[in-house]
């Protein structure tokens, strides 16, 4: 059976953990290939929000839960998830790669002593460790979850990150190397006790499901825009945000994926610095943050918001090749009488329909809007009773600004979300 990989396609927050949650139930395992704990998948059942930073939303569908390699592993976090998932008598089929860099606490300490070095520069990070572990993965000092499970690896391992990690914290943030390695370490090893249980090889447990003609549904995290090559460098993730790192971050062949649903929020969110050409201010920006609950699941902090981003859009589902589309959120925008989308942009007076590489240029870029008619402010019950009738029971002005959003992107919308809760969810046949 093919793998379906399911990637955001604006700056994360678009909704991935409800559409994989959705989808789980159709597939025999669900795997996360990309980031960390800077993740913030969130469900909502029976008016219960869920959160999963590191395991796939798949966990409450009692499906086999893959963690790749690509992704970075925060021991403290991952235990937590699954005693919460214990905790509510689910006890899950879990494999995290042996070849996944752990994410330590100096790194989280990294992460604060560089966005404080940065200053007025400071990439607005989720303080979670990601970069620095990253870092130390590609200066090949980090410390896998494989190295864990036998004493003579680890302290191989340890002694490599050790000398590295103590020179940075003593010699370029003026902090305590000795202690704040050393503690790590002890962290680390403390925590290592019971990983036998879940931590194997990831790329046979998903090659294995393949092979036996199941299903995979790969589970991406952060979004296209914060990609570490494609994204509004250097106001970007650490990783690989795109659908063909799912392969990579996995350990499956690329050939497997057959299909990639791309995410996207009927307007645009950011969180941090950087670059965003559709944010609107004032109070239309914060009506729509406070109707959209726009704050970050894992930092809390608000959201930047903006409109849809056509010319984003477009280049994200043509380099992730991206065969259909999941646009969540269309009930926030019910009472806009007018709904700009961005169209292009416009840059020291040439129209441009491609996001320009260089910060600096994209830092110069304004939205060309064409405006669609809205849509009545529909409750709950409403949108669900709509729903119940297809896309034709849906109000006009949602339909249209589906069909700008298909024509505009390139890609076929086949999954519209409106309102919170796990199905309220219409699925648009082929």
């Amino acid at each position: 059976m093919p793998a379906t990989a399911v990637v955001g396609l604006q700056w994360g927050d678009e909704g991935k953990g409800k559409i994989v949650d959705y989808l789980a139930e159709r597939f025999d395992a669900v795997a996360r290939f990309n980031g960390g704990s800077n993740a913030g998948h969130t469900i909502v059942v029976g008016g219960e929000k869920l959160a999963f930073h590191l395991l796939p939303s798949g966990a409450i569908r009692r499906k086999k839960l893959i963690v790749g390699n690509g992704v970075v592993v925060d021991l403290e976090v991952l235990l937590k998830e699954i005693d919460d998932l214990e905790s509510r008598g689910l006890h899950p089929d879990l494999v995290v790669s042996d070849r996944a860099h752990v994410t330590l606490r100096l790194h989280r300490l990294r992460d604060a002593w560089e966005e404080r070095r940065r200053g007025s520069d400071a990439v607005g990070t989720t303080l979670r460790g990601i970069s620095p572990t990253f870092a130390d993965r590609a200066a090949r000092v980090g410390i896998r979850m494989g190295d864990l499970l036998d004493k003579d690896a680890f302290r191989r391992a340890a002694s490599l990150l050790e000398g590295w990690n103590q020179a940075l914290a003593s010699g370029v943030y003026h902090e305590d190397g000795p202690s704040v390695t050393r503690d790590s370490l002890e962290r680390a090893a403390s925590a290592a006790d019971g990983l036998e249980r879940v931590v194997g090889d990831a790329s046979s447990a998903a090659c294995d499901v393949l092979d036996c003609g199941g299903s995979l549904l790969l589970e991406g995290a952060q979004g296209f825009f914060l990609d570490i090559d494609f994204g509004t460098y250097p106001y970007v993730t650490a990783s690989h945000t795109t659908s063909a790192y799912a392969a990579a971050g996995l350990g499956i062949p690329p050939q497997s994926i057959k299909n990639v649903i791309g995410v996207v929020k009927a307007y645009c969110t950011r969180v941090g610095s950087g670059p965003f050409v559709t944010e609107t201010k004032g109070e239309a920006g914060d009506a729509l943050r406070k109707k959209g609950d726009e704050y970050g699941t894992t930092t809390g902090r608000p959201r930047r918001v903006g409109w849809f981003d056509a010319v984003a859009c477009r280049y994200a589902v043509r380099v992730s090749g991206v065969t259909s589309l999941a646009l969540t959120k269309v009930d926030v925008l019910g009472g806009t009488k007018s709904i700009p989308i961005c169209v292009a942009y416009r840059i020291d007076g040439s129209t441009v329909h491609v996001p320009p590489s260089r910060l600096t240029d994209l830092q110069r870029c304004e939205p060309v809007y064409e405006y669609c008619d809205g849509w009545p402010d529909l409750r709950p019950e409403e949108w669900r009773e709509a729903a119940q009738r297809g896309l034709k029971g849906l109000p006009p002005g949602v339909r249209s600004y589906v069909k700008k959003i298909e024509d505009l992107s390139g890609a076929p919308v086949k999954l519209i979300s409106y309102g919170f809760e796990r199905n309220d969810l219409l699925e648009l046949s082929p």
